[in-house]
């Protein structure tokens, strides 16, 4: 699952709106190739929790679409919404509602914070035809431009960005990281401005391939995080002989 993605949540009883929603994603889809995501794509024979589990947790942005349908299923309350609100704040997922009916979704609802495309007061099936459009063309806009990176950001190849983050975690192979101070060494020593969330899916990456260790401790007040990172010896192991090659071959063509 490489291509930026988008997990949809609604409640079967809205598939019409599903379907009109995702007429405004197409265009989406063609010009930057991102994914977008709903349990109608689910294939006969697969586990649909375990398919919509992994859609959630690889997912850059989840769109909700809030009806009184999706407020009365047990399942997305239980299931899919306690999920997508943990992959917010570990993953830095962005959550976008789009309130589709008159349902009592009020500041009551964890999921309220959170950008809701148009006022819950005002749903989509109250709008005349021209509001509807406009506002489904903004919230299509508006997911690409969470998916994109911004002209301020370095995009850096998911590749190059492993090798950058186990050279920095090899350079200090005793020491422990943040993800703020792995995101400084990172920016300081390679001059890029790199966000925290393209760094935390590298780290998730690398630690399932036990190139790095992963150690959970109490925060000091300093770092603020529990959570922290050193290279592990066949991350070591990799990086040395990455860099030997390269200066191998880079001594060669001198």
């Amino acid at each position: 699952m490489s291509k930026a993605s988008v997990f949809i949540s609604y409640s079967r009883a809205d598939t019409d709106w599903l379907k009109q929603v995702d007429l405004y994603l197409k265009q989406l889809k063609h010009q930057h190739e991102f994914e977008f995501w709903d349990d109608t794509k689910i294939k006969p024979g697969e586990e649909w929790k375990l398919k919509i589990n992994e859609y959630i947790d690889n997912c850059q942005v989840a769109l909700l679409l809030v009806s009184a349908n999706f407020l009365a299923s047990e399942f997305i309350n239980n299931e899919e919404v306690p999920e997508i609100l943990r992959k917010a704040k570990k993953k830095g997922v962005k959550i976008f509602t789009l309130v589709i009916d008159i349902c009592n979704f009020d500041d009551h609802s964890p999921l309220y914070k959170y950008h809701c495309l148009n006022k819950p007061d005002y749903p989509i099936e109250e709008m005349p035809e021209i509001d509807k459009k406009k506002l489904l063309v903004k919230m299509a806009r508006q997911i690409r431009d969470a998916l994109q990176p911004s002209s301020n950001d370095s995009y850096i190849d998911e590749k190059v960005m492993s090798v950058l983050v186990l050279a920095a975690l090899a350079r200090n192979r005793d020491t422990e990281f943040s993800i703020k101070k792995l995101q400084s060494e990172l920016n300081v020593v390679n001059g890029l401005e790199i966000r925290r969330k393209h760094i935390y899916s590298i780290l998730n990456m690398l630690e399932k391939e036990k190139f790095i260790i992963k150690i959970k401790k109490n925060p000091t007040k300093k770092e603020k995080s529990s959570a922290f990172w050193r290279i592990s010896q066949l991350g070591f192991s990799i990086s040395s002989e990455f860099t030997n090659s390269y200066l191998s071959i880079s001594n060669k063509t001198k």
